[in-house]
């Protein structure tokens, strides 16, 4: 839809840029193509007609390949989370409009906020970035078919999410997806690829529009070994190490859903590279959106938990197992319901670090204990937060799927500003919660924690930790 159209009373200057610049940064990468092989649009606006799908367009481009290890691939573009219809500046226009017309007040609803509001002295376009994928085509018919669905599925998931908590991703994040991401296929068989890291689009990049800057963020198929080493270490070093071989994406980082070997298993001396740098480093990832619930007093499931009967909280997803983590702390006050739910056991980790708003506005409240319900994959979290962040003296945080809640355990010797220390190790100031670790506890935990994963290590659903 045309904003610029449905303008009553004073007339401004539709935007500039926005979508025609981002068609002609993409165009300008298939000079022979003068249109998208595919463009794929939701029956139904999401901002207009109550659609669920929040990208307007999805792009599809058949990238022929070159000689330098790039295989030919179907190259998949969504917009939609950068501001391409100039939605922001008409609503500002609107909401001023309805301030001093009477009339149009009573003929108008107010607009809901799509996207951030950045600062006055800052351009932002949108939520600041695309979403893209490249999925390999591995033979004849393939290439000569149409493209497949199942990519255009999880742009839509993931944008949905975006505009749902207000998040967003970036370069260096990751999604556990813990489903074959072509749950569509119809061979039947089941891909090793079922989760995501992300990085910039390798030809894409970045563009700087007239409504702001926007970086195209390329999703990265990869197996579960693969997003255990990223979150052990960073996103960055396994996706170049990915690079260097043509099965595991080639430099391009081509998702390859036939893909039967890690890069581990490729290149055996890598993995011993990796546990060399995690020793030394520690990991990157500094925080993960995920299920969780905090109680100052005994909950119910704790009891449970205590007795020996371990079962599924309602209030946790039927596909989560739990686990149980009895640390001393305080109480959030947290939702029971949360909007992502596709698929249903999907977590998100950042290498940045979760910025509470106005938190600081608030009073700090100390308490004496702590009842922490964790989602079985934030558990599995729980071995590089302590061995990977804690004992490297870095904060590590869980943050609810909303956005509006976070929890942060910081160690003993860390550099970090902080409300806790030894003497009130449990803190809570608006709805961040802050939790002291101390080097004797972070110790005592993982001990702990370690025992228990290895007594489960016939299921081999759970991690084995390392020595």
């Amino acid at each position: 839809m045309d904003f610029a159209s449905q303008q009553v009373g004073p007339t401004i200057e539709p935007p500039k840029g926005g979508f025609e610049q981002l068609q002609k940064h993409c165009s300008s990468l298939y000079p022979t193509d003068h249109e998208p092989y595919r463009c794929i649009k939701p029956a139904k606006s999401f901002w207009s007609e109550g659609g669920i799908d929040p990208l307007d367009f999805i792009y599809i481009y058949k990238n022929p390949g070159n000689s330098d290890n790039v295989p030919r691939h179907w190259h998949y573009i969504g917009f939609g989370l950068s501001d391409i219809k100039g939605y922001t500046k008409f609503r500002q226009w609107h909401e001023s409009v309805r301030e001093v017309n009477p009339i149009y007040e009573k003929m108008t609803q107010p607009l809901p906020e799509l996207y951030p509001t950045p600062p006055a002295d800052v351009k932002m376009n949108g939520f600041g970035f695309e979403l893209t994928a490249r999925i390999k085509c591995n033979s004849d018919k393939e290439w000569n078919s149409e493209p497949p669905v199942w990519p255009q599925c999880i742009l839509q998931n993931l944008a949905r999410y975006v505009f749902q908590s207000r998040n967003t991703f970036g370069v260096g994040d990751h999604v556990a997806w813990h489903s074959p991401l072509d749950s569509e296929s119809e061979d039947g068989d089941s891909s090793r690829i079922e989760h995501i890291l992300m990085t910039l689009d390798p030809e894409l990049k970045e563009i700087d529009t007239t409504l702001g800057p926007v970086k195209f963020i390329q999703i990265v198929g990869v197996c579960k070994e693969e997003l255990q080493a990223a979150r052990e270490l960073n996103v960055r070093n396994i996706l170049e190490k990915m690079k260097t071989r043509p099965e595991t994406g080639g430099p391009m980082l081509i998702t390859d859903m036939r893909r039967c070997e890690t890069i581990f298993e490729l290149k055996p001396e890598m993995y011993e590279e990796h546990l060399e740098a995690i020793e030394r480093w520690g990991s990157d990832m500094a925080q993960i959106s995920n299920k969780h619930k905090t109680s100052y007093r005994k909950p119910d499931w704790f009891s449970r938990v205590e007795s020996g009967w371990v079962d599924e909280p309602n209030d946790m997803n039927d596909q989560d197992q739990c686990y149980a983590m009895d640390v001393i702390s305080e109480v959030v006050n947290q939702e029971d319901d949360y909007p992502v739910r596709t698929p249903s056991r999907m977590s998100l980790g950042s290498e940045s670090a979760l910025k509470i708003e106005n938190a600081d506005l608030y009073d700090v409240r100390y308490h004496e204990q702590i009842y922490i319900l964790l989602s079985y994959e934030s558990a599995r979290i729980l071995p590089v937060m302590l061995k990977g962040r804690l004992m490297h003296k870095r904060s590590f945080s869980f943050q609810s799927f909303k956005g509006d809640s976070q929890v942060t355990f910081l160690p003993e010797g860390s550099s970090q500003k902080a409300l806790v220390s030894a003497e009130h190790p449990f803190a809570k100031q608006s709805h961040w919660l802050q939790i002291y670790v101390s080097n004797e506890l972070c110790e005592q935990i993982y001990e702990k924690i370690k025992l228990d994963f290895d007594t489960r290590a016939g299921d081999q659903h759970r991690p084995k930790l390392p020595k």
